[in-house]
């Protein structure tokens, strides 16, 4: 059954289903708290991730666009999709960050990474070795860490001759989603991890030891990636030929690198220091200057940098002509306008989860764990994953303390719950978007399809062996 999920023909009643989501829905009587402004944003929200799995990236997106402006404001949806930090950051990056493909440096260290004999004849640890280390460098930031592995995986595709929309191209795509999205609530010192416990400590006026959660989430998420990787092999039986025949030969001999190769490295190898300066308060006068600029900034300032440079040729070392991601950057701009507006109570989406909540606080504790964490895998897909942790911790906590559960263990279960997003571009803010975005490689339908069945196994994983790990540390 598995091997026979195909994309079909988009039919004229997911058009209508859009429109209705998008145009009636937020008309009919409020659902919840949710205010009649609050329907109007999930109404085009769920029209656009509907539209997005079952038609393409760009119509439905733009419907949803419209009709978000025609129900709360052309300009306050304006000012939350196109002028967030996180789009305008996404389309500078993009341009100047080309120019590791646009010179051949991203097909050069595929090669030269790929003809080593470590790697020959042995598939799934080269797929292994993409997907661990997107998650250890997700961490930095997954976004950017996103904006440079995507064409590298394009360029890793191309060279090995995967097939597009084939389900290997499909499952490498969603593993190094899965590990990205794993990877930045790992770490508690940096990036998202940082954030969500520094949440907790504001909230309930204490902290969660770092080496505890490390000692939690670091096992359990090398073994989760472990097992996507063993229901891709023994579940969907995805035939990684194309990894297993890589030889020298078929490579081809790695030309030397060359001067605008070593250029493009010298620019990312900088962004990546930047942002590790950018967390080590002890540097003093680089680290002030660096979170004064921003991500933002420094993107902004690599796009200056790199405009002003020329190839050993003569040519822009970067092409601004170039075709942009605008499927990435249009998703990213909606999933943006929810994520601004979610936790506003004029919209009464946060109430709205907290209703659904109440009933199960009498429950029994692993019950009521597997319940709640399971609402939230199926929240996270139509929700912004921090926001939704935030969200979800007082009741996890709360429930944690009144049964004498550790809460560390669990508000790490959350996290990994939360960051399941791999069903619907919309989830994973922004970065399931920018994947399902691929669409020279993937079929949002059938990547949807995929990712339902392997949470499945994911979500049975983290439950069984983090409750069963939680016992045993805590």
């Amino acid at each position: 059954m598995l091997s026979q999920i195909k994309q079909k023909p988009s039919l004229i009643i997911h058009y209508a289903i859009v429109l209705f989501m998008c145009f009636v829905f937020p008309q009919l009587d409020p659902i919840g708290a949710l205010s009649p402004k609050g329907m109007a944003l999930v109404g085009g929200f769920l029209g656009a991730v509907w539209g997005w799995s079952m038609i393409d990236m760009l119509w439905p997106s733009f419907v949803a666009v419209f009709s978000m402006s025609w129900f709360l404001g052309a300009n306050m949806i304006a000012a939350a999709a196109f002028g967030n930090v996180t789009v305008v950051m996404l389309m500078f990056m993009f341009i100047a960050m080309s120019c590791i493909t646009q010179t051949g440096a991203v097909t050069w260290l595929i090669q030269k990474l790929l003809s080593m004999k470590f790697f020959m004849g042995k598939p799934w640890v080269t797929i292994g070795f993409f997907f661990y280390v997107a998650y250890f460098i997700a961490g930095f930031n997954s976004v950017i860490m996103a904006v440079i592995l995507i064409p590298v995986l394009g360029s890793l595709f191309k060279t090995l001759k995967v097939e597009p929309y084939s389900k290997l191209a499909t499952f490498v795509i969603m593993g190094v989603m899965y590990a990205l999205l794993m990877g930045q609530v790992t770490f508690p010192f940096m990036g998202v991890s940082l954030t969500l416990l520094m949440t907790y400590s504001a909230m309930f006026q204490s902290s969660l030891d770092f080496a505890s959660y490390l000692m939690f989430t670091f096992p359990l998420s090398i073994v989760m990636i472990l097992v996507f990787m063993a229901v891709m092999k023994f579940v969907f039986r995805v035939d990684v030929s194309p990894f297993a025949d890589m030889t020298e030969e078929a490579l081809g001999k790695c030309p030397p690198i060359n001067k605008d190769q070593k250029k493009a490295f010298i620019i990312v190898i900088a962004l990546f220091g930047a942002m590790i300066c950018s967390s080590i308060s002890a540097l003093g006068p680089i680290y002030a200057f660096i979170n004064k600029v921003s991500l933002l900034g420094l993107s902004a300032l690599m796009l200056i940098i790199t405009l002003l440079m020329k190839c050993e040729d003569g040519r822009p070392f970067v092409n601004v002509s170039e075709p942009t991601s605008w499927s990435i950057i249009l998703i990213t701009a909606l999933v943006m306008v929810l994520s601004t507006y979610m936790n506003n109570p004029e919209y009464g989406i946060v109430a709205t989860i907290t209703q659904m909540m109440q009933p199960m606080l009498g429950m029994s504790p692993y019950v009521f764990i597997v319940c709640a964490l399971a609402i939230a895998v199926f929240m996270t897909h139509f929700a912004t994953n921090m926001v939704l942790c935030i969200v979800f911790m007082p009741f996890m906590v709360t429930f944690a303390s009144t049964v004498g559960m550790n809460p560390t263990g669990i508000v790490a279960l959350l996290f990994f719950s939360c960051q399941m997003s791999l069903a619907t571009p919309g989830g994973g803010a922004p970065l399931s978007a920018m994947f399902y975005g691929m669409d020279e490689w993937v079929k949002p339908g059938v990547m949807s399809k995929y990712a339902i069945i392997m949470i499945l196994f994911l979500f049975a994983g983290d439950m069984i062996l983090g409750l069963l790990w939680q016992s045993i540390i805590f």
